[in-house]
C-alpha cells in the first residue's frame, strides 16, 4: 500500500512540474509577442507623411533653417526658343604662315594639339623657307649694293645740304647769289633727298627678309594673339604657301546662342534680351543680349531665328551646346513671386520649396509650372504670408528621404 502511495505521489508531482513548464513558457511566448506587437506599433508611429518634415528648435539650429516671405514679381511676356551656343567670331584667331616653305616642329615644344592653351606671343614651330642657297646669297650680295647705294646717297644728299644752306645765306645776303642758282640748289638737294630714302628701303626690305629666315635659315611662327587651340589645319612636314592657315585659336570668354523662334511667331524690334539657360548648366542662367536677327532661316524648323551675346557664360561653355532661351515680349507683365534658386529642391524630375506651416513643421511644395529669372523661378502658386525655407532646403529633403539630393542653387 505504501508502494502505490508512493507512485501516485510522483505522478503527481511530475504533472505538476509539467504544467509549472508549460506555464512559464508560455508566458515567455506571451511578453515576446506583446513585444513584437509593441515595435510594430513604434515602427508604424515612425513612419513619415510624404512631404512633411518635423524638426526641433536643436535639429533646426543646427542644420541653420531659415525661412523668408516670397518677394514678390512682375514677368514681363516672353516665348522660348531652342538653339545652340557659336562661336564669338570676334574671339577667334588664325595664326598663318608668313611666308612659304616646310613647316617644322619647335626645339623644345610638341605640336599644338586640340584643347591645348597656347599664351600670346608663344612660338608654336618653325618654317623652312622655300629658298636655295643660291638664293640667299643673292639676296646678301642685294643688300650690300643697296648699302653701299646708301652711303653714297647719304654723302651726295649731305653735299646738297650744305650747298642749299650756302646758297641761301649768300641769296640773302644782297642777292650775292641769284634766285636762279638758289632753285636750282633746293632741286638738287630734294632729288637727293629722294634717292637717299629710295636706298634706305632697299636696305630695310633686304634685312627683313634675311631676318625672317632665323638661325639656319628658318623663320618661327608666333602666336600673336593666344587662346584654346580649336583646329589644327597643318602638320609638320607639310609644304605651305604664304597666307596659308596652320592653327586656329578662340576664346571662350564670349559666346554666342543661336535660337529658332516658334513657327509663325515674328521677331519684334522690342525683344532686346533673353534669359538662356545652357544645357548641363541649367542651374546657372544668364542675360543674353541680342546681337542681330540671322541672316537665314533655319531650315530645319523654317522659322526666324536670334542671335544673343551672353554676358559672362558659366564655366564650361563650349560651342555646340544646346540652349533654351526666354525671350522677353513687350505687353502686359503678370505677377507672382520669386523664389530663390537655393530655396529649390529636384525631386522625382520636379521643384520643389518647403513652407513652414509652424514652428518646426515643415511642408514640400511643388513649384507649379517655374519659369527662370534673374535669381530665382517666378510662380504663382504661393501666398505673400507662407515663409519658404531659403537656407537649409537639402537638409529638410534629406530628412525626408535620407538620400543626397542636391539644392539647385548648391
Amino acid at each position: 500500500m505504501s508502494g502505490l502511495r508512493l507512485g501516485a505521489l510522483l505522478m503527481a508531482a511530475a504533472l505538476v512540474g509539467g504544467l509549472t513548464v508549460w506555464i512559464g513558457l508560455r508566458s515567455r511566448e506571451e511578453r515576446s509577442e506583446s513585444k513584437e506587437h509593441a515595435g510594430a506599433g513604434e515602427q508604424e508611429s515612425a513612419i513619415k507623411t510624404p512631404g512633411i518634415v518635423q524638426l526641433d528648435a536643436d535639429s533646426r539650429r543646427r542644420a541653420d533653417i531659415r525661412t523668408a516671405a516670397p518677394a514678390p514679381y512682375s514677368l514681363q511676356p516672353r516665348i522660348v526658343a531652342y538653339g545652340r551656343l557659336e562661336e564669338d567670331p570676334s574671339r577667334s584667331f588664325t595664326v598663318r604662315a608668313p611666308l612659304a616653305g616646310t613647316l617644322l616642329a619647335g626645339d623644345s615644344q610638341a605640336w599644338p594639339a586640340l584643347g591645348q592653351r597656347i599664351p600670346d606671343g608663344a612660338t608654336i614651330g618653325m618654317i623652312e623657307p622655300r629658298l636655295a642657297a643660291t638664293d640667299q646669297i643673292s639676296l646678301t650680295n642685294q643688300l650690300n649694293t643697296a648699302k653701299a647705294e646708301l652711303r653714297a646717297s647719304e654723302s651726295a644728299r649731305e653735299t646738297a645740304r650744305l650747298g642749299l644752306e650756302r646758297a641761301r645765306i649768300l641769296n640773302a645776303d644782297r642777292k650775292n647769289v641769284s634766285d636762279r642758282v638758289l632753285q636750282e640748289a633746293e632741286s638738287r638737294w630734294n632729288a637727293e633727298e629722294a634717292r637717299w630714302s629710295t636706298a634706305q628701303d632697299a636696305v630695310r626690305l633686304l634685312e627683313a627678309s634675311l631676318r625672317s629666315m632665323g638661325p639656319g635659315g628658318r623663320s618661327a611662327l608666333v602666336t600673336r594673339r593666344g587662346g584654346e587651340v580649336v583646329e589644327v589645319m597643318a602638320q609638320p612636314g607639310e609644304a605651305i604657301e604664304s597666307g596659308q592657315p596652320v592653327v586656329r585659336l578662340a576664346r571662350f570668354d564670349q559666346l554666342l546662342a543661336r535660337v529658332a523662334l516658334p513657327v509663325a511667331q515674328n521677331a519684334p524690334a522690342e525683344a532686346t534680351r533673353a534669359l538662356i539657360s545652357v544645357m548641363g548648366l541649367e542651374g546657372q542662367p544668364v542675360t543674353g543680349d541680342r546681337v542681330a536677327l540671322a541672316s537665314s532661316v533655319d531650315p530645319r524648323v523654317q522659322s526666324p531665328s536670334l542671335v544673343f551675346r551672353l554676358n559672362q557664360p558659366p564655366p564650361g561653355s563650349r560651342p555646340g551646346l544646346a540652349v533654351t532661351a526666354w525671350v522677353r515680349l513687350p505687353g502686359a507683365a503678370r505677377r507672382g513671386y520669386l523664389v530663390p534658386r537655393a530655396a529649390v529642391v529636384h525631386f522625382r524630375g520636379k521643384k520643389y520649396v518647403y513652407v513652414e506651416k509652424e514652428p518646426g513643421l515643415f511642408e514640400r511644395r511643388e513649384i507649379e509650372a517655374p519659369e527662370p529669372v534673374d535669381g530665382g523661378y517666378f510662380t504663382t502658386n504661393l501666398r505673400g504670408e507662407d515663409r519658404v525655407v531659403i537656407n537649409g532646403a537639402q537638409a529638410l529633403l534629406s530628412e525626408e528621404n535620407k538620400t543626397g539630393l542636391e539644392v539647385e542653387g548648391e
